[in-house]
């Protein structure tokens, strides 16, 4: 079984989180060679990372990456550098394009057409396509899933025009629906081979096309995932990302095993 993420030795498994290596790498790396950040209230270990890696501490474990079921903060911090939406919304209510480069909608605003973005694959070699996306909302809506029936009330057909088009009709005009059901968290695109294959075990074992993939999930110890050099837009430089699980308060203050110190609200 190995030594545990967090133990009294020390011994640990450097690792990455996602919206550090996104958004916030220069500041973080910044921050931790000078011994001044702060994550939520508990204290940064000081000097910079090694080996292109980093340990973020957490007090709860994950509890499925099958994304029609996902939830929780530990789940979704984990979840977001695995997998992606076609879309994204911002702050202001602007929207990025990911997975999907562009999109229209009719006037009456219940046909949505998705213009997906060419020669992405999934972790697993999978190609990302429209029988794809539509597969995902066919789960999104189905009956294992948290959402199924929120979805289903709005969503009336998902269909691929062809490889790289997908189209939705909706039983009600939506002015948000990008923002309530392309770029919700539980529209994050999985491996329909991979869910095939895994079963009801995929919750354990996600594949998606986001700039990291998975490697291993032990229980209440480690969710380890590592960079993916193949991916669409660019490998991320560091190369890990694990989040480690104690359940022991006293582990926020043993600075020697811990890169980032996340709590969880």
């Amino acid at each position: 079984m190995g030594k545990p993420c967090l133990s009294n030795e020390g011994y640990v498994f450097k690792t990455v989180w996602t919206r550090v290596l996104r958004a916030w790498l220069p500041a973080i790396c910044l921050c931790l060679a000078s011994g001044l950040l702060l994550v939520g209230t508990v204290p940064m270990s000081s000097g910079a990372p090694a080996s292109g890696a980093l340990v973020v501490a957490v007090e709860l474990d994950a509890t499925s990456f099958f994304t029609p079921r996902m939830g929780g903060t530990p789940t979704l911090r984990v979840a977001e550098q695995m997998y992606e939406n076609l879309v994204t919304t911002n702050v202001d209510g602007t929207h990025n394009p990911v997975l999907a480069t562009q999109w229209t909608v009719s006037p009456d605003m219940k046909t949505w057409t998705f213009t997906l973005r060419r020669g992405v694959r999934f972790h697993d070699g999978t190609l990302f396509n429209a029988a794809a996306v539509v597969r995902n909302y066919e789960l999104i809506m189905g009956p294992d899933s948290l959402v199924g029936s929120a979805f289903s009330d709005v969503i009336g057909r998902v269909e691929a025009v062809d490889d790289s088009t997908v189209r939705f009709t909706l039983k009600v005009p939506r002015v948000s629906f990008i923002e309530e059901f392309v770029g919700e968290r539980r529209a994050y695109m999985m491996s329909p081979t991979a869910v095939e294959r895994s079963g009801r075990d995929y919750g354990r074992r996600p594949v998606g096309t986001g700039p990291f993939k998975f490697v291993e999930w032990r229980p209440d110890d480690r969710i380890v995932v590592e960079r993916n050099d193949q991916y669409w837009g660019g490998a991320p430089k560091l190369e890990r990302s694990s989040d480690c699980t104690h359940r022991d308060r006293d582990w926020q203050y043993s600075r020697s095993e811990q890169d980032i110190a996340r709590s969880s609200p």
